[in-house]
């Protein structure tokens, strides 16, 4: 079941929107580098005391900016799928879009906040930054009410089906 939710092979089976295999792979997977990204800040910073701002070549900016153009790359092609496939697939519920919208405005202003800091654009990296978190905050807070909830319940469901040889 972990290799199968780690290659996203379900995706294959789907006949409409066999495209939406690689944008989900990419946001999967950038969500996995940012949350190593994040980690690795805390160890840097409670565990070395080595505080930021960190160098570009560091492994920690590394795996936290090629993880950020992933999730941008992924969540544009997520959404571009999605309205070429509005006919065949439907267009999504609200809460689809609210989804796709706040992973969206994280990967924006994550991004945007790095590029004013280091553009020493300080009046517009701090609100981006507040900002950020602030939609880092919606994403995680009502995570058990959206779209992210699908990770644990499917792969519950996932786990049961092959379990019970359902699958």
């Amino acid at each position: 079941t972990i290799t199968e939710i780690l290659a996203h092979k379900r995706f294959e089976k789907c006949n409409v929107t066999k495209d939406r295999k690689t944008a989900h792979l990419l946001v999967f997977y950038a969500f996995i580098g940012l949350a190593i990204t994040t980690t690795l800040a805390i160890v840097y910073l409670y565990g070395f005391h080595y505080e930021s701002p960190y160098p570009l070549y560091d492994p920690l900016k590394l795996i936290g900016n090629i993880s950020a153009l992933a999730l941008l790359y992924g969540i544009t092609a997520v959404i571009v799928n999605r309205l070429k496939n509005a006919k065949k697939a439907g267009k999504g519920s609200y809460f689809d879009w609210l989804f796709i919208a706040v992973v969206a405005a994280i990967a924006v202003t994550g991004m945007g906040a790095q590029l004013f800091r280091l553009a020493n654009i300080g009046f517009l990296a701090y609100p981006t930054y507040f900002a950020h978190l602030v939609f880092v905050f919606f994403l995680f807070a009502y995570a058990p009410f959206s779209k992210m909830a699908h990770m644990v319940y499917r792969a519950t469901a996932m786990v049961f089906a092959k379990h019970t040889k359902r699958d």
